[in-house]
């Protein structure tokens, strides 16, 4: 309500993305080297993805709703994406969801607020 639909999904998704990024590369110096030294396997198999199709990859696993968010961020940061693949597949993939939160909240928002008067409201 305060920013509108098109600042406030602006805003969320540059917040949204700091956080996520701050994630990705928390796990990614802390843990990569162990995982890729320990864990083998099927694990394998989506690594290669991830480092082969990561931007692919990361946009259509940030459409899926029920992915938590950062259980992706961290895993991310684990895994062997190219980090310009995590970046962009991350923006990109989140703004449907962002916009959608952001309209939902501004509609909301205007509705409840649509019988009150400018100044009660603020």
């Amino acid at each position: 309500l305060t920013f509108g639909t098109t600042y406030g999904t602006l805003y969320v998704l540059i917040g949204a993305n700091i956080g996520a990024n701050l994630a990705f590369w928390l796990s990614r110096s802390l843990g990569r080297d162990f995982v890729a030294k320990h864990v083998k396997g099927p694990i394998d198999a989506i690594d290669r993805q991830l480092r082969n199709q990561g931007l692919l990859r990361m946009i259509q696993l940030r459409l899926i709703p029920v992915i938590p968010f950062n259980m992706l961020n961290f895993a991310s940061g684990l895994s062997g994406i190219k980090p310009i693949h995590y970046f962009l597949g991350t923006l990109l993939g989140m703004i449907p969801g962002i916009f959608v939160y952001v309209y939902s909240a501004s509609a909301l928002a205007q509705l409840y607020f649509a019988g009150t008067d400018v100044d009660e409201a603020t």
